[in-house]
């Protein structure tokens, strides 16, 4: 005797129930099919009809799942006559899946497509799909029950499926969730590293589509086995499974599609490959506002102005006819209820614009949006911000203008930078204010000349840079729960600084002049017993004004008095050994950095770091320089090592 799960809903509980049943009443079989009852299949709706649950409950209703489960057990302990009245029933269960399946039976009753991309959601790729058959599996040779469930087209994971995406991401929060074990236990932290990933995304579309984010990181979680499909995964980005072309992008992937005829079988079809996950929930987001073809409307039962809370839509979805599985609507709940991602319908929105050389203002984005231009040379010269959605919580920003450095902070729609000036701007910082600023933080992202894209910045941090003349060109903003990471990374630092050189050359015994070297490293040499005559030291690449001075003690002639800026100090051609020395940093630079240096000196080896004029080396020991060793560190730095006995005397 043979009883058929469908393994979308509550695969788990299928699997064990399966196990148990396995002595009792004979072998039995898992089937995972979305395509209605096959002929001697008990199917769903039948399942339930006898007391059982299949399906995934919330969180409150884990104890009566369980109980449900038990009365599984014992339905199917009577399963005989279970199995008896399958014939009578099964005709009119196939009829209680959703219209639109019963549309694509008619339009075409030979082909049922296993990935399940449900026919509304086909119509909107509106373009030629290349479907080139790849292997088919006669029908004389997969013509029984067991051939069918063990087809590989549910074992070979480089075949795409959404009823495994399914499967896999309802499996993954059942262990997380409710402590199931039977597999290998995967870290929560993957799974929220997925919301994470497209949580500002989804919160951006959700506000410009008026629809509810959580449901579309529900479906995104669903359709797409929380990222891990190959579909899913960089660079394809395809998270519902949308067959066709993306600006002219597609990825072939092999697929199962199942044919009274024929069984299942495998073709190559083309999917959609974006260049990112915001681009995919786009399209989704697309569809839920936009409708089909045919009927606008068709998925207004998801509007939030229709909608009054994330489970009315999700029931619009399956009214709508988004997906023929008739617990999908459960199974987003569930979803949604197990990892909070209602927070995401109520997160503040950060709205902005940019006047950009040559265009002026930009028109208002939201949540994370780029404003501004990339690879056009253009200059952002000023920006407004402000928080909407939401009361006691406001935003202010300053600006780093050219020439002008930073300005003051302008708050909640007033201008920061300049327009009619032709000055760039080169950084910002933006921080939160009011009441709610400790729930939420926010983060930002600068395009700035020859950098790229740089890392983000948050809550009143730097981004962009400083002293190296580079224009900003674009911006990200978004607004997130405290506590919450970066939507994404760079790799890269969010606000680069020019930093400025030390750059000095000694005179060598026998040796001259050596090579100048900068920022700690070492100049002169160890282990050759020769002298160091004469130094030069200069700066370069200065952000502030100011410059380094220094003097030597020279053998025989003491103190020598201070030289500035690449002048010698010291002597050359006289034979004369130099045996200590004192740096210091003038003007500005003084206010801003510490200037730490080092010597090896005869019979001691390298001494510790002196710093800001102290003396290096030794005095009344005849003892000669061999090598240094110059850096510069910002004001009230650690110094580069050890400062003991820099100086013997």
């Amino acid at each position: 005797m043979k009883v058929f799960f469908n393994k979308r809903s509550k695969v788990l509980t299928g699997m064990v129930i399966a196990a148990m049943l396995t002595p009792l009443i004979g072998p039995v079989a898992v089937f995972a099919t979305d395509n209605g009852a096959q002929d001697g299949e008990v199917t769903e709706t039948q399942m339930d009809s006898s007391n059982s649950s299949n399906t995934y409950d919330a969180k409150e209703e884990v104890q009566e799942s369980i109980s449900q489960s038990d009365e599984l057990i014992y339905s199917n302990i009577e399963a005989d006559k279970a199995l008896d009245e399958t014939s009578e029933s099964f005709e009119h269960s196939s009829k209680s899946e959703s219209v639109i399946e019963s549309e694509v039976e008619e339009s075409n009753k030979d082909v049922i497509e296993e990935t399940e991309v449900e026919s509304s959601v086909e119509i909107i790729n509106e373009i030629e799909e290349d479907i080139v058959p790849e292997t088919e599996v006669k029908p004389e040779e997969s013509t029984s029950e067991e051939e069918i469930s063990g087809n590989l087209a549910y074992e070979d994971d480089a075949i795409f499926s959404l009823e495994k995406n399914r499967e896999s991401a309802l499996e993954l929060m059942e262990r997380e969730i409710y402590g199931v074990s039977l597999f290998s236990a995967r870290t929560v932290s993957s799974t929220a590293a997925f919301i994470n990933s497209i949580s500002s995304y989804a919160v951006s579309l959700g506000q410009e589509y008026n629809i509810y984010p959580s449901v579309m990181i529900a479906q995104a979680i669903l359709e797409s086995g929380w990222g891990k499909s190959s579909l899913s995964s960089a660079p394809n980005y395809n998270l519902f499974g949308i067959k066709g072309s993306y600006n002219g992008n597609s990825v072939p992937m092999k697929t199962s599609e199942y044919s009274k005829s024929k069984g299942w079988y495998t073709i190559t079809a083309n999917f959609r490959k974006y260049p990112s996950y915001r681009e995919s929930l786009e399209d989704n987001a697309k569809l839920l506002r936009n409708g089909l073809t045919w009927n606008a409307a068709n998925y207004s039962g998801t509007w939030r102005e229709n909608a009054s809370n994330y489970k009315q839509a999700t029931a619009g979805l399956v009214k709508g006819g988004y997906a023929t599985d008739p617990i999908y609507s459960t199974s987003l709940n569930n979803i949604i209820a197990s990892y909070n991602l209602t927070q995401y319908d109520n997160v503040p929105t950060v709205a902005y614009s940019t006047h950009i050389q040559t265009k002026g203002w930009l028109p208002k984005v939201k949540n994370g949006t780029g404003s501004g231009t990339t690879n056009q040379n253009k200059r952002m010269e000023a920006i407004k911000l402000s928080i909407e959605h939401i009361e006691n919580l406001g935003i202010q920003y300053s600006t780093h203008v050219q020439s002008k450095g930073w300005t003051g902070w302008q708050a909640d729609g007033a201008v920061s930078g300049t327009t009619g000036a032709n000055k760039r701007l080169e950084a910002i910082k933006i921080q939160l204010t009011g009441a709610q600023a400790s729930n939420f933080d926010v983060y930002y992202r600068v395009h700035a000349q020859s950098q790229g894209w740089l890392g983000w910045a948050k809550n009143g941090q730097q981004a962009g840079t400083e002293g190296l003349s580079k224009r900003l060109e674009a911006i990200e903003v978004v607004v997130v729960k405290k506590g919450s990471p970066a939507p994404y990374g760079t790799g890269k630092d969010a606000f680069i600084v020019k930093t400025p050189n030390v750059n000095y050359t000694t005179h060598v015994q026998k040796d001259g002049w050596q090579k100048k070297v900068s920022n700690g490293r070492g100049s002169g040499t160890t282990n050759q017993k020769k002298r160091l005559e004469g130094i030069k030291i200069d700066l370069s690449n200065l952000l502030y004004g100011g410059g380094v001075q220094y003097r030597t003690h020279v053998q025989s002639f003491g103190w020598q008095n201070w030289v500035t800026n690449g002048a010698l100090s010291g002597t050359t051609g006289k034979a004369k050994r130099l045996e200590a020395i004192q740096i210091q940093l003038t003007g500005e630079m003084a206010n801003k950095y510490d200037v730490y240096y080092r010597v090896h000196a005869e019979s001691y080896g390298w001494l510790g770091w002196a710093k800001n004029g102290s003396s290096a080396g030794t005095e009344g020991l005849h003892k000669r320089l061999e090598a240094i060793e110059i850096k510069l560190v910002k004001k009230g730095g650690s110094a580069p090592g050890s400062t003991s006995k820099s100086f013997v005397k």
